[in-house]
């Protein structure tokens, strides 16, 4: 049980990293296009 709670919290995480690169990479994107213009 343990093993499973500690994997979930894991891929919790991990998702949540993932989330915020999404959103980084956003902003520099806006950012980019931006300073194109």
């Amino acid at each position: 049980m343990k093993e499973n709670v500690l994997q979930h919290c894991i891929s919790v995480m991990r998702a949540k990293v993932l989330k915020l690169n999404e959103m980084n990479i956003n902003k520099h994107k806006v950012k980019s296009k931006v300073k194109c213009f």
